[in-house]
């Protein structure tokens, strides 16, 4: 099981920066984003325990047309039991997908992850159609007339601090956060070493 989700993560990896090309616009992609919601639990050296909560972004994979109940995010926003943080030692973590707003979401679990390249992926308790499986560039087709254009979309943590209710995290695919790009340069794993 881990050596397969090792071979999925390094594939999400290779696919990544070309995400966004994958359907026909970023505004296909955009139903298939969720925010994550998670809730730490620490414990302090003195023996005491705080709660803290953080959010993030995920999107759905998946059989096309088909319901989903796996997520990609990222590493960092999983949590890092065992990490030492402002509050203590994390000691356990809950962590929700989010679909419209607080009142609609649901229970995930951790099923793999990569430290290194920051990616995770989670099982939501039951699947779902509120979101549909992201489609990947397929690398068959033609990269001539590539613009080099790329689009992040999500829900970042700072957007949340400047909603007037952020005890109800809005999530629903109008609130998904777009932003633009070109990718200027691509370099190959060999010439990173």
């Amino acid at each position: 099981m881990k050596r397969g989700l090792a071979v999925i993560l390094a594939l999400l990896l290779a696919v990544l920066p070309v995400m966004a090309m994958a359907a026909s616009s970023y505004q296909d992609v955009r139903d298939s984003v969720v925010r994550m919601y998670v809730i730490g639990t620490f414990q302090g050296l003195d023996g005491s325990t705080t709660k803290s909560a953080w959010t993030g972004s995920a999107f759905a994979v998946g059989n096309s047309g088909k319901d989903v109940q796996y997520f990609v995010t990222n590493h960092h926003v999983t949590g890092n039991i065992g990490g030492l943080y402002t509050y203590g030692t994390l000691v356990s973590v809950e962590m929700y997908v989010v679909y419209d707003d607080m009142s609609n979401m649901i229970s995930a679990q951790l099923v793999g992850t990569h430290e290194y390249a920051d990616l995770a992926v989670v099982k939501t308790n039951s699947p779902t159609n509120a979101r549909k499986a992201v489609r990947f560039y397929d690398k068959s087709k033609d990269l001539s007339r590539y613009d080099g254009t790329v689009y992040t979309l999500g829900f970042p943590g700072v957007a949340d601090y400047y909603l007037s209710n952020p005890e109800t995290l809005p999530s629903n695919a109008d609130q998904v956060v777009i932003g633009s790009g070109k990718i200027q340069r691509v370099l190959s794993h060999a010439d990173t070493q």
